[in-house]
């Protein structure tokens, strides 16, 4: 059973870290944005060129095209496997289940 709620930070966080262990570079992550809930965090360098994550609130609606859902069994936020695409989308949710 998940019960500890994730921020979306700590999702970004974990995000970061497995995109540095299959070789990204932080010039390759610099720019993205994540969206968690209604907020939107985007990397960008810090002064010691680390990765620094900046939030930003506001209202966020996200249109998505049928041909871009990705149907794996694979969590976005954290890269583990699932038996389902159902369990793949709750594993980093906010649920307890």
């Amino acid at each position: 059973m998940q019960t500890a709620k994730a921020t979306g930070r700590e999702l970004v966080q974990r995000w970061i870290l497995q995109n540095e262990a299959i070789g990204k570079t932080k010039e390759d992550m610099m720019g993205t944005t994540f969206v968690y809930g209604d907020e939107i965090l985007t990397l960008a360098a810090n002064g010691d060129e680390s990765i620094g994550i900046q939030s930003q609130k506001g209202r966020v609606v996200v249109f998505r095209k049928l041909d871009d859902l990705d149907m794996s069994h694979t969590c976005r936020a954290c890269g583990l496997e699932h038996p389902s695409h159902k369990a793949a989308i709750e594993c980093c949710m906010d649920i307890e289940m």
